[in-house]
């Protein structure tokens, strides 16, 4: 799931391509191109104003500091637009408030029989994510990187978030307990005792 701008263009009709007839003249043309007649995309804001009121749905998607936190959502099939052709199929998730206020515009990989409620669930997520990412530059230093080059930088942020995974996934399966089979770590001669164990053996 991918907020994004309300000026991004989508196809919500499966537009059919084709390479142009070569003229006899010129350099034949290898690109493809709408066909002729066919719709051509249009902004996810565009489209979020086509729908009809019946289309969005009050869901509740979480519980806030205030209580629930009930938004209205819509959801349709679409197809990217990649330099004005269509591209792979995907969901078109739109979000506003009550009053129609604060329109948000999602695209999602999801598989076409994912329900509107999980993809409003998903949508709705960006706070905790946020706030994981602040933990993993403290943690696991994200935002710690000096590279030049963009493998480079793939393989430190790659590895910054399987460390994060990793950690969170303790932090799930321990929670506040020690871990297991040694004494918790501001227990009087922890480290004395651990590092005994780790001679013995």
């Amino acid at each position: 799931m991918l907020e994004v701008p309300s000026i991004t263009p989508v196809f919500t009709q499966a537009a059919q391509v084709a390479v142009p007839e070569w003229s006899g003249r010129g350099r034949k043309p290898t690109q493809p191109q709408l066909v002729a007649g066919e719709p051509g995309p249009q902004s996810v804001q565009a489209v979020a104003a086509s729908l009809a009121s019946a289309e969005w749905h009050e869901l509740t998607v979480a519980e806030g500091a205030q209580g629930p936190r009930i938004q209205q959502f819509a959801a349709l099939r679409v197809w990217e637009s990649r330099a004005g052709l269509p591209g792979r199929a995907c969901w078109l998730v739109l979000r506003r408030d009550l009053d129609g206020s604060e329109a948000k515009y999602y695209l999602s990989n999801a598989p076409a029989d994912t329900p509107l409620l999980r993809l409003a669930q998903v949508g709705a997520m960006r706070w905790p994510i946020e706030t994981e990412f602040q933990t993993e530059k403290g943690e696991t230093g994200l935002d710690e990187y000096e590279v030049r080059t963009w493998l480079g930088w793939q393989h430190h942020i790659t590895m910054a978030l399987l460390a994060g995974a990793f950690l969170l996934s303790l932090q799930l399966d321990w929670g506040e307990k020690p871990a297991p089979d040694h004494p918790p770590a501001d227990h009087a001669g922890a480290a004395t005792t651990a590092a005994a164990e780790k001679l013995d053996a």
